[in-house]
């Protein structure tokens, strides 16, 4: 039993689920705001920032997909 199915009482079947239709990807954590609600923790003290070659990759993963819509936020920089 995985961990999820163990804490929720669910059970998630990923052979009957749809494609994805939609790939949020993070770039970074280094961001001049410190807010609460920010679900990455990003702020000004953190400095990891997703290197240009595994853009790359997911790019061109991304290409060989039929995903739709990409969101590639990024935190706001100074």
């Amino acid at each position: 039993m995985s961990r999820f199915a163990q804490k929720t009482g669910r059970t998630f079947d990923l052979t009957s689920s749809r494609a994805p239709e939609i790939l949020q990807v993070n770039v970074g954590k280094l961001c001049n705001l410190t807010c609460v609600h920010c679900h990455v923790n990003a702020g000004p003290k953190r400095k990891e920032i997703m290197t240009r070659e595994t853009i790359d990759c997911i790019i061109d993963w991304l290409a060989k997909t039929e995903i739709q819509l990409s969101i590639l936020p990024a935190a706001r920089q100074k």
